[in-house]
């Protein structure tokens, strides 16, 4: 009885969409990005979903005190103010280029996508 997200329902999921992806990706490239439920390409890709979770709902935690707060931390969010607040998540600290290029462009799609 597991609760919250793990490897496997994260796969049962958004598998198929990375691998489509991946396809995508390898017919205007050479090289060949192994995209197998094992693989590091879906570690990478579960731990920056579990990362913008956590950020977003770091964000709305605050939405139970007053509104205010609540946009507040969706608009730092959406200009790449990240709050990180698990000591699971400064891993992603190591390279501010992925958390530039990947991680805030995905949180700025998941907030109009939602919106």
């Amino acid at each position: 009885k597991e609760s919250g997200i793990t490897r496997t329902s994260f796969c049962n999921v958004y598998h198929e969409w990375i691998v489509y992806c991946v396809t995508r990706k390898d017919r205007n490239n050479q090289e060949h990005i192994e995209s197998s439920r094992e693989s590091q390409l879906i570690s990478l890709c579960l731990a920056l979903s579990l990362l913008g979770r956590r950020a977003l709902g770091a964000a709305s935690h605050n939405a139970m005190s007053s509104v205010d707060f609540f946009l507040h931390g969706l608009h730092a969010l959406f200009k790449g103010d990240f709050r990180i607040t698990s000591m699971r998540d400064e891993w992603v600290f190591s390279d501010m280029e992925l958390l530039r290029k990947v991680v805030a462009p995905g949180v700025r799609m998941s907030l109009k996508l939602h919106q």
